[in-house]
């Protein structure tokens, strides 16, 4: 979305669907190009993941993002905290419950630990009791040594 302006220009060039894979922040960007895309895989970063919660941003994304196809991803590790998974799930919930969930689990490096089944199924449990459509899918572009 640094390119959104390429986006537009690309667009109409382009007889194929046009699919976004994005941070989930930038709503301002997201706005001047969302009606040339098809669909948008949107990332929620866990704030104990990064140096600050961004969870406004990505309200105010998934508030634009809602009217494609979309579908949100959260990459969990066993350190991830129940409470922000929690958040992160409650937020997609409110803001677009017809989207996708997608939990993520981490593939191990640097120090980051996959989160156990029981935590995977824990979260896939509360997910489920408020979105229709929740799926755990692992990392494969670090599993096809893409990354």
């Amino acid at each position: 979305l640094l390119h959104a302006a390429f986006i537009r220009a690309l667009a109409p060039h382009v007889q194929l669907p046009i699919y976004l894979e994005t941070n989930g922040t930038l709503h301002e960007e997201l706005k001047k190009c969302v009606d040339c895309v098809a669909g948008i895989s949107m990332d929620i970063k866990l704030p104990s993941a990064t140096t600050h919660p961004v969870w406004d941003a990505h309200v105010r994304f998934l508030e634009i993002a809602k009217a494609k196809d979309t579908w949100v991803k959260i990459v969990v590790a066993a350190e991830s905290p129940d409470s922000e998974v929690d958040t992160a799930i409650r937020l997609v919930a409110d803001t677009a419950p017809e989207s996708m969930l997608i939990l993520q689990p981490v593939t191990p490096y640097g120090g980051c630990t996959k989160p156990s089944p029981e935590q995977l199924l824990a979260w896939q449990e509360n997910a489920l009791r408020r979105l229709a459509h929740v799926r755990v899918i692992p990392q494969t572009h670090r599993m096809m040594d893409m990354l």
